[in-house]
C-alpha cells in the first residue's frame, strides 16, 4: 500500500513537472436545473456556483449555464498550482448571473477568496472570467492573491467596491466591465467605495471600462494600510503598491471622486498610459477628475504617459493632481483638447446605455503608446492591438472587426409543482432569463394538461429577462390525480421547456365521493363517517375536529345551494 501511495505522488508531480493537469482533475458544472446533491458532471449539474467553488481543488474547471444564480458567499479557500490553476468559467457563448441575496453584514455576500488558515496565507493560480456579478457586499474580495486572473466580468450595483484587494503580486484584472458601486442609496454621499481598490506589488490593470462608481474608479493604495505586516500579509511582495501597470482603461462619471488616486508614498514605479479620465469628480468641482495624489509625494518613479483627459467642467476641472512625487514623468497626454467622441457617452450626463467605443473623428484614435511588449494584445472586446500601426488611448481599439455578439439564448424555470381543486384555479410564475445575445421575446404554451383543466399566461410573451403567470383552472369534472405538464418558451428560433407536476384533487369538502358534483351519494357518506361506519376524516366538513350531524347539515345546505 505505501509503495502504491509513493508511485502516485511520483505521478501526480511528474505530470506537473511536465506542465500538465494531474491525471485526476475534474471538469465540473452548475445550471439552473442542476441540483447540489448530483454529481456535477454535464448530465447531472450542481445548481449553486458556491457548490462547484468549495469543491474544487489544485486542476479543477467549472463550466457555469447562463441564467441567474441567487448565491451567498462563494469563498474560494484553496490554491491551485502554476501548472494546475482553478478555474471557474462562463459556459462558451453563456453569461451567468450571480445576483447575492444579501450583501449587507452579517452575511457579506460575495465571492472571497481567503486561505483557511488565515487572511496572510497566500492564495494563487485562480481563474475568475465571464460573470456577471451583482448585489453583493463587494463583487469580488480576495486577500493575498498571486498569479491570478480576473477577466470579462461585470460587477454592478454591489454595496461597497467592487473588487477589493488586500493583498496581492502578479495579478491581472482586465476587460471588466466595474460600475455603480457602492451605497448609492443609503450613503450617497460617501468616498470610501470605489470600482476596484488594492494593494501589492506587479498588478496589471489593462483594458476595463470604470464607470458611475460612488467613490474613486481605482485606488491604487500605498499607505500606511498597505505596510508589510507578516500577521497580514504573506510576504513583502504583497505589501506596498510597486510596479503597476495601469493602461488603456475607460473611466468615466465616477461620481464623487476622481478616475483614479495614487494614495501613498509606496505607490512607486507606476506606469499610467493610454488610458481615458472623463468627466469625473461628478459632484466635487474642486477634485481632480483624472488622476488624483494623496500622500504620494515620496513616492518614485511613476509615469503619466498618453492618456487623454477630458472635463465639461460641470465636474471636477483638473486633470491631475499638484501633489504628485518629484520625479513624476508627464508625457503626450491629451488635456481638454477635445472629448474622445464616444459612440454614446459624450456628454456631461452619464447616459441610459453608454457606450465608450471611440468614433471616426476622436482623437484617441493612434495617440497611444504601444504596449504589445507589456502584454496589452486585444482591447476591451477582444479587438487585437494595434489594428493601424500606434495603438488608441482607452478601453477600445478603434477600426477592428468586432466579434461577432453571441447568439440569442435564453433559461427558463418555474416556481415548482403545484395542486389544484376541482372548480378552482392556481398559479406558477414562469421566468424566462437572458443568457446571451440580444434579447428577443419568447411566446409561451403548455403541455401534458389533464382532462377538465385549462390554461392562459398573462403576458402571453415576454422579452427576457422576463416573468410571467401561467393561470391554470379546473372544472367541477375534472380528471383526478397527478400530470406531468411542460411549459414550452419559443422565440427567434430557438425553445426551451420547464416541466413540473400538477395534482388535481376532489373538489370542495363536500364531493366526497369524487365523481365532481354534489348530492345525496356524498350526504350518505357523510351519515356513515358520522356514525362511524368509516373514517371521518374527510366528512369533517366545518373542520371542528368531530364528525357529526352540523357537517352532514352543511353537506345538505351546499347540495341544495343554501
Amino acid at each position: 500500500m505505501k509503495s502504491t501511495s509513493k508511485c502516485l505522488v511520483a505521478l501526480f508531480f511528474a505530470a506537473l513537472a511536465a506542465g500538465g493537469k494531474p491525471a485526476w482533475a475534474a471538469t465540473y458544472y452548475v445550471a439552473t436545473t442542476g441540483n447540489d446533491t448530483a454529481s456535477g458532471t454535464s448530465a447531472a449539474p450542481w445548481r449553486t456556483v458556491a457548490k462547484s467553488v468549495n469543491a474544487m481543488v489544485a486542476g479543477d474547471t467549472t463550466y457555469v449555464r447562463g441564467g441567474v444564480y441567487a448565491e451567498g458567499v462563494i469563498r474560494f479557500n484553496k490554491s491551485g498550482t502554476q501548472a494546475a490553476p482553478i478555474k471557474l468559467l462562463n459556459y462558451p457563448g453563456e453569461f451567468p448571473i450571480i445576483d447575492f441575496v444579501n450583501g449587507q453584514a452579517p452575511t457579506f455576500d460575495r465571492i472571497l477568496i481567503q486561505h483557511v488558515s488565515g487572511d496572510n496565507r497566500a492564495m494563487g493560480w485562480i481563474t475568475i472570467e465571464g460573470f456577471e456579478i451583482r448585489d453583493g457586499y463587494n463583487g469580488i474580495k480576495y486577500h493575498n492573491l498571486h498569479d491570478s486572473v480576473i477577466r470579462r466580468n461585470w460587477l454592478h450595483d454591489n454595496g461597497q467596491s467592487g473588487i477589493l484587494g488586500i493583498g496581492s503580486t502578479r495579478v491581472l484584472i482586465t476587460q471588466n466591465r466595474v460600475n455603480h458601486n457602492g451605497p448609492f442609496v443609503t450613503d450617497p454621499n460617501s468616498n470610501q467605495t470605489h470600482g476596484i481598490y488594492a494593494h501589492g506589488s506587479a498588478l496589471t490593470i489593462t483594458n476595463n471600462v470604470i464607470y458611475d462608481n460612488l467613490g474613486y474608479g481605482l485606488q491604487q493604495n500605498g499607505s500606511s494600510t498597505s505596510v508589510y505586516s507578516s500577521t497580514k500579509h504573506a510576504g513583502p511582495e504583497f505589501a506596498g503598491a510597486a510596479n503597476w501597470i495601469v493602461a488603456n482603461n475607460t473611466f468615466a462619471y465616477n461620481k464623487n471622486r476622481g478616475g483614479m488616486v495614487v494614495w501613498g508614498a509606496l505607490c512607486t514605479n507606476a506606469r499610467i498610459e493610454n488610458n481615458i479620465f472623463y468627466e469625473n469628480s461628478v459632484s466635487r468641482s474642486a477634485s481632480p477628475q483624472g488622476i488624483e495624489f494623496v500622500g504620494a509625494g515620496g513616492s518614485t518613479g511613476i509615469t503619466v504617459r498618453n492618456n487623454h483627459f477630458y472635463t465639461s467642467g460641470s465636474g471636477g476641472t483638473i486633470a491631475m493632481g499638484s501633489n504628485g512625487p518629484a520625479d513624476l514623468v508627464s508625457s503626450g497626454n491629451i488635456i481638454n483638447v477635445s472629448p474622445p467622441a464616444f459612440v454614446n457617452g459624450g456628454s456631461n450626463a452619464l447616459p441610459a446605455s453608454p457606450d465608450f467605443r471611440l468614433t471616426a473623428q476622436s482623437p484617441a484614435i493612434n495617440k497611444g503608446l504601444n504596449l504589445y511588449a507589456a502584454g496589452v494584445r486585444t482591447d476591451f472586446i477582444g479587438v487585437a492591438r494595434p489594428q493601424t500601426g500606434p495603438f488608441e488611448i482607452g478601453a477600445y481599439e478603434y477600426g477592428g472587426t468586432i466579434p461577432p455578439p453571441p447568439s440569442f439564448d435564453f433559461a427558463l424555470s418555474n416556481g415548482g409543482n403545484k395542486t389544484l381543486t376541482r372548480g378552482g384555479s392556481v398559479t406558477n410564475s414562469l421566468t424566462a432569463s437572458l443568457v446571451s445575445g440580444t434579447a428577443q421575446a419568447v411566446s409561451f404554451s403548455v403541455s401534458g394538461l389533464p382532462s377538465g383543466v385549462t390554461a392562459s399566461f398573462s403576458p402571453s410573451s415576454c422579452t427576457p429577462a422576463c416573468t410571467t403567470t401561467l393561470n391554470l383552472s379546473a372544472s367541477a369534472s375534472a380528471a383526478l390525480g397527478t400530470a406531468g405538464l411542460t411549459v414550452t418558451a419559443a422565440g427567434a428560433g430557438i425553445s426551451r421547456t420547464s416541466a413540473f407536476t400538477l395534482t388535481t384533487q376532489a373538489g370542495n369538502a363536500t364531493d366526497l365521493n369524487g365523481d365532481g358534483i354534489t348530492n345525496v351519494a356524498d350526504v350518505q357518506i357523510a351519515v356513515n363517517q358520522a356514525s362511524g361506519a368509516v373514517t371521518c376524516a374527510a366528512g369533517d366538513v366545518n373542520k371542528d375536529g368531530v364528525c357529526n350531524v352540523s357537517d352532514i347539515q352543511l353537506v345538505i345546505n351546499k347540495a341544495l345551494g343554501l
